[in-house]
């Protein structure tokens, strides 16, 4: 492999709030739908939740967290071209990484330990919404589900009616014990402690 070729390669590790914080990701038409099924993201909230659990402990301040140990999701490949990120690999587990935020913006209360998540899912400019995965057949399925709405399947894509069903999946395999006074707790270590590794190519 040539220098070139390496240099114009980078890999980092990110947390999920430095994927998505304020950043746009797109498709390129070759890339396949978003097919995963319920034993997938059954499997990532499981995993998601015992790794936190094995951390946290009743007494614990916030501050703590900062503490708890990391988990790595893997790797996602990014291409960057003409100012815009493509997403060549990791589009399943960022998209369910999506939904799964987007449910805990929903359910939490906003007060005293209100986690701000919105950014991580959105963005609005000029009073319109553009989500951080722009995929154009799935927006107005993910808008829907960001506000809480219903949204009509029918004749749609196998991706947008995935989402819709992963979607509505979640609460059911969401923990009970992580939705009470322990889910800032869980927002902060999903944002701050789950790592991607982040590779980009031009």
């Amino acid at each position: 492999m040539s220098t070139n070729v390496i240099d114009a390669i980078k890999s980092d590790a990110r947390t999920i709030r430095e994927i998505l914080q304020k950043k746009k990701y797109e498709i390129d038409v070759f890339q396949r739908e978003y097919l995963w099924q319920r034993k997938q993201m059954e499997d990532l909230i499981d995993d998601l939740s015992r790794k936190f659990l094995s951390n946290y402990k009743s007494p614990h301040n916030r501050k703590d967290v900062k503490n708890y140990s990391i988990y790595y999701l893997g790797s996602i490949i990014i291409s960057q071209k003409d100012g815009k990120n493509f997403i060549i690999d990791g589009q399943q587990r960022l998209t369910s990484i999506t939904l799964l935020l987007i449910y805990l913006n929903n359910i939490q209360l906003e007060g005293e330990d209100y986690n701000e998540i919105k950014d991580l899912i959105f963005s609005k400019t000029y009073g319109e919404e553009t989500f951080n995965l722009l995929i154009e057949d799935r927006k107005e399925c993910i808008r829907a589900l960001f506000h809480k709405r219903d949204y009509d399947t029918q004749n749609k894509s196998d991706s947008v009616i995935n989402l819709y069903e992963r979607y509505g999946e979640i609460d059911y395999l969401f923990p009970n014990e992580l939705k009470d006074k322990t889910l800032p707790f869980f927002i902060d270590w999903l944002l701050e402690k789950v790592v991607f590794v982040e590779i980009k190519t031009s």
